[in-house]
């Protein structure tokens, strides 16, 4: 795949994970539940930024460089 699509596969599963964490606080899941789903779509959200950007590499929360 090119950056191209992998940013938009990556924003478009940071509107699903915040679609979830939509549904799940209107069901009244668990705070944590909804806090997976937020941070997931954050951390999507910025790999696609980066991706679209080329400017600066993704790191995780080791420290270490991910494409």
């Amino acid at each position: 795949m090119d950056v191209i699509t992998d940013a938009a596969y990556l924003f478009r599963r940071s509107r699903d994970e915040t679609r979830k964490a939509d549904e799940a606080r209107a069901r009244g899941d668990a705070v944590c539940v909804i806090a997976a789903h937020n941070e997931l779509a954050l951390r999507y959200k910025v790999r696609a930024l980066s991706l679209s950007s080329g400017a600066v590499p993704c790191i995780d929360a080791t420290g270490r460089r991910s494409a």
